[in-house]
C-alpha cells in the first residue's frame, strides 16, 4: 500500500508540474497569422491526424510512440498547418 502511495503522490506532483507549465504557456499562444478560406471540401481529419501535446524535455511522455516537440511553439504551428489543411477554424478546435 506504501507503493501505491507514493506512485500516486509521484504522478500528483508530475500533474501538478504540467499544469503549471500549461498555465504559464498559454500567454504565449499567438494569434494564426493565416486566416483559412472555407471550402467546399476539405479534408478530413481523425482523432490520429491531431498531433498529441508532449515535449521531448519531460521525463515521462503521455503519448509513447508519438512525436515529440521540442517546443511549445513548434507543437502549435504542426497544429495550425494540420487544421488548416482541413479548412477548419482553428478557434472551432
Amino acid at each position: 500500500m506504501a507503493g501505491e502511495e507514493e506512485q500516486a503522490d509521484l504522478a500528483f506532483k508530475k500533474m501538478r508540474k504540467y499544469g503549471a507549465q500549461l498555465l504559464a504557456l498559454s500567454g504565449k499562444l499567438v494569434s494564426p497569422v493565416i486566416t483559412p478560406v472555407k471550402k467546399e471540401i476539405g479534408l478530413r481529419l481523425t482523432q490520429n491526424d491531431i498531433p498529441k501535446f508532449q515535449l521531448s524535455s519531460w521525463p515521462d511522455v503521455p503519448f509513447p510512440g508519438e512525436k515529440c516537440y521540442e517546443s511549445v511553439e513548434h507543437f502549435l504551428r504542426s497544429f495550425e498547418k494540420i487544421i488548416y489543411s482541413a479548412a477548419l477554424d482553428i478557434q472551432e478546435m
